[in-house]
């Protein structure tokens, strides 16, 4: 993501996301739905669009089908937060993506594993998820970025 657009755009939204989602549990649609067209439009130039948009609606249905199968564990903003990142990762190509969607998954249970050896939550206990899943997308683009 050689100085580009799309690139500094995501890191502004993204820093702004997790410590929205950290302080309040919300991931909010004021910033989460214009993002979309807001990414489309900077990642035309790249010519990388369509495995980009693909790769958005794949990592946001995989969020949308663990959202369906346990939604007290994950947020839609958990699920529309993955789109963006799939989208995003998705014009650096499928391993950017793939690492994202799992090291986001990983970075969320590593956390909640160490609450639970320090003895400050239960299995039960929730915690906001978008930090995680954009700490992931940042490994996804730092591993696999041609820079």
């Amino acid at each position: 993501m050689r100085g580009c657009a799309h690139g500094s755009y995501a890191v502004v939204a993204g820093a702004a996301l997790a410590e929205i989602d950290r302080r309040t549990w919300r991931l909010p649609d004021a910033i989460t739905l214009p993002s979309y067209p807001i990414l489309v439009v900077l990642l035309a130039p790249s010519g990388r669009l369509l495995p980009a948009m693909a790769s958005g609606c794949a990592l946001g249905a995989v969020y949308a089908v663990l959202w369906f199968i346990r939604p007290a564990g994950l947020g839609l903003g958990d699920v529309k937060l993955a789109g963006l990142i799939g989208l995003l990762t998705g014009a650096l190509g499928t391993q950017a993506v793939i690492v994202a969607g799992m090291a986001g998954q990983v970075l969320g249970a590593l956390y909640a594993v160490g609450l639970l050896l320090a003895r400050r939550a239960t299995r039960t206990t929730e915690f906001p998820f978008g930090p995680f899943l954009l700490a992931g997308a940042l490994v996804a683009l730092c591993l696999t970025n041609r820079a």
